[in-house]
């Protein structure tokens, strides 16, 4: 639009085309989220059991990674390592379904990680040695 304006075309006509074309593009988003819900409904699972399905699958990848140094390319190329695919469907998760889940799925290590609380005892020991310095 701005380009098309600073080329001397008419303001009005710029903008209505560029309303237009976005336009367009809003029509064909409407028409992919419609095949999409059919998919899902066919399929007979929801949004959120595939989200937690696919993070699932990479939280798993990402446990079996071997802390060597040596790459496995078709784990890299096949974009289970893309981390930014992982926060996206976890945003896309209601946060109350999410951390459910992640409560089911963690509750041992949880429970474990309960019994080795801080007493507070080394707060109080560092809090004097500041003191005394």
């Amino acid at each position: 639009g701005r380009k098309k304006i600073c080329e001397g075309e008419d303001v009005s006509m710029a903008l209505e085309k560029e309303i237009l074309d976005l336009a367009e593009k809003l029509d064909n988003f409407d028409k992919q989220v419609i095949l999409l819900q059919r998919w899902v409904e066919k399929f007979g699972v929801t949004l959120d059991e595939i989200c937690v399905k696919e993070i699932r699958e990479m939280a798993e990848a990402s446990l079996s990674i071997k802390t060597s140094c040596r790459v496995d390319h078709s784990f890299v190329s096949s974009g289970k390592c893309n981390v930014d695919i992982l926060r996206w469907k976890m945003e896309g998760l209601p946060k109350g379904i999410l951390l459910n889940r992640m409560e089911e799925e963690y509750r041992s290590m949880l429970s474990s990680t309960n019994r080795y609380k801080c007493s507070g005892r080394c707060k109080a020991i560092v809090q004097r040695i500041v003191e005394l310095v």
